[in-house]
């Protein structure tokens, strides 16, 4: 799910891009209507191959698309690439003019113009969908090799059942899977035995296609990142000021899994006020990179291969985090608010820990939660006490890669004093362990100190002013929403993923696990995961001095996928 203005910036680029096709090959760009795109050939200026040069555009259209999603994808995440088109092409007379009054414009009628609509819809992902009439014109223009006609009859609305072709010309094998079907997503009935088995066969098979995209798309986000934490120290000078041999003897004796972490406010690092992360940002150089790429890497293989708890489920926090940190840009804010400009997170160091923090939150996931991990008398319960278990062994796993000698530029990168790493460390730790949704005692002190910070969400308590307060709590409530995101968007992905963990339990009971099937339990679990958890949560974010629009936009996804799974949930599990 994307904001309003990622959509706006998406959909601009590629009709931008779609229009210079249209100039180079004389089409007439009619209009846009949300995200479609209406272009004709042969009107205003009269052409005899007008099915042709359609046709040649549509394609360059769907290679063009391709390009700029690779282009997008970091700034937009990595599900970005996954984005494809459908295009309808139909040919016939059609009446045009301009309706007088406001705002007038060009406008096309007519049966043809239905016709074309209605073979947009019906199309593929991936492919041009064209009418026979079409279809006819380029078989007499010699382009018999162009056309392939579709094999099963098209059923239009207020149309009798029509034959159609697929254009075949060149650029045929564009990216996307046709239908983007995800087989190995949705609820198994977990009464059937061995029913996850092949489910999770899939996940896996689909896993090791995704990870070397995945891992770039990362690494270039944490790059970026880096390149800040790099050019501020730069700005302070501190470079010379490295006391290696002290920052070996403190890696070699850290604890991060069995960190106790401060209670009170974190103090972050202050960045002056003319410092801009716009600038020219300096190179990291071909070692760091390569040492960041691979370390990323190595995350994604220590990712264990579950249905939810995965390196999918770790991007998508990741991509999460990005989006919340536009909120964090003090240079997107243009108000006179003080107050508001005081509470962004706007040094990179904290930046670079909550994409970091999302990119570990999952590894090495057991397939339970802490609370059967108890129950089962996991080892791992054992050795964090009880206590954040799945969170303290993700960090402990995080920190057995990060400090390795092969990564130790990366961590000077990162790093570069005593002060710096004791930030680093209480930042990440903090960030992980305020995703743990079952420890009782954390959630409350992290509403507590939210509702100190900014307030009651009933704007019945004025909140006083203390920046490391307040950024503390937009620390932790980043995490919190970058865990619980799937239930705060578009219906079709809160189902996915739930329909993912509902899976991973499912599995967990048929291997003796859990006690209990998940079609026993989930439907009325996700209420009360919504009432207690998700709801609340939006809430504090919609009256919020910074998650403005944000959180009005989360809240209402949340309500609105609480209904409709209230609606539709027990008719869907086990289906």
């Amino acid at each position: 799910a994307a904001f309003g203005s990622q959509v706006f910036h998406l959909l601009e680029t590629i009709f931008n891009a779609y229009d210079k096709i249209a100039e180079r090959r004389r089409i007439f760009k009619v209009e846009t209507v949300g995200d479609c795109y209406v272009a004709v050939c042969g009107l205003p200026t009269p052409n005899k191959d007008h099915a042709l040069a359609m046709c040649r555009f549509a394609w360059e259209c769907m290679l063009a698309m391709g390009k700029l999603m690779g282009k997008l994808e970091v700034e937009l995440g990595p599900d970005t690439t996954e984005l494809n088109m459908r295009i309808g092409i139909h040919s016939g007379s059609v009446t045009a003019g301009v309706i007088r009054g406001q705002k007038a414009r060009f406008q096309l009628f007519g049966d043809t113009m239905n016709k074309a609509s209605r073979i947009e819809s019906t199309g593929m992902a991936g492919r041009v969908h064209l009418s026979q009439e079409t279809a006819q014109l380029l078989i007499a223009r010699g382009k018999k090799h162009w056309v392939t006609e579709r094999e099963d009859k098209v059923k239009m609305k207020g149309l009798t059942e029509q034959t159609t072709y697929w254009l075949n010309a060149k650029g045929e094998g564009s990216s996307g899977s046709g239908d983007g079907s995800q087989s190995s997503w949705g609820y198994t009935n977990s009464h059937r035995s061995s029913s996850t088995k092949s489910l999770l066969t899939d996940a896996e098979n689909n896993m090791k296609q995704m990870r070397p995209r995945l891992v770039e798309w990362n690494a270039k986000v944490l790059s970026l990142t880096l390149q800040k934490i790099v050019a501020l120290r730069t700005l302070d000078e501190v470079g010379a000021n490295v006391d290696e041999e002290r920052l070996r003897e403190i890696e070699s004796e850290a604890e991060f899994g069995k960190f106790t972490a401060p209670a009170g406010d974190i103090t972050f690092q202050t960045v002056p006020k003319d410092f801009s992360f716009h600038s020219e940002l300096p190179e990291l150089g071909s070692d760091l990179s390569t040492q960041l790429q691979s370390f990323v890497h190595e995350v994604a293989n220590a990712c264990s291969i579950n249905f939810f708890h995965n390196f999918e489920h770790a991007s998508h926090m990741v991509l999460s985090v990005t989006k919340s940190l536009r909120f964090m840009d003090p240079s997107a804010y243009t108000g006179n608010n003080d107050d508001k400009l005081f509470t962004y997170l706007n040094d990179p160091l904290t930046h670079f820990v909550l994409l970091l923090a999302a990119l570990i939150r999952d590894l090495k996931h057991p397939g339970i939660n802490n609370e059967e991990l108890k129950k089962e008398g996991n080892p791992l319960n054992l050795k964090y006490n009880g206590s954040n278990t799945i969170e303290r062994n993700a960090l402990d796993a995080a920190w057995d890669i990060l400090k390795q000698d092969e990564y130790v530029d990366l961590r000077r990168a990162i790093y570069h004093t005593e002060q710096e790493f004791e930030l680093f460390r209480e930042l990440l730790v903090r960030s992980v362990l305020a995703t743990d949704v079952s420890d009782k005692e954390l959630q409350n002190q992290t509403v507590e100190r939210w509702e100190e910070a900014f307030g009651k969400p009933d704007g019945n308590h004025e909140a006083p002013l203390n920046e490391n307060q307040r950024k503390t709590a937009l620390v932790e409530h980043i995490m919190q929403v970058t865990t619980n995101v799937h239930a705060m968007q578009h219906w079709h992905i809160y189902h996915r993923w739930s329909g993912a963990l509902f899976n991973e339990n499912a599995k967990a009971y048929e291997d003796l696990r859990i006690d209990q099937s998940p079609t026993e339990f989930w439907f009325k679990q996700e209420l009360d995961y919504f009432d207690s958890y998700v709801l609340p949560l939006a809430r504090r974010l919609k009256g919020s001095l910074v998650f403005e629009a944000m959180g009005e936009e989360l809240a209402e996804h949340a309500w609105s996928n609480r209904c409709e799974w209230e609606e539709k949930g027990e008719g869907t599990i086990g289906s």
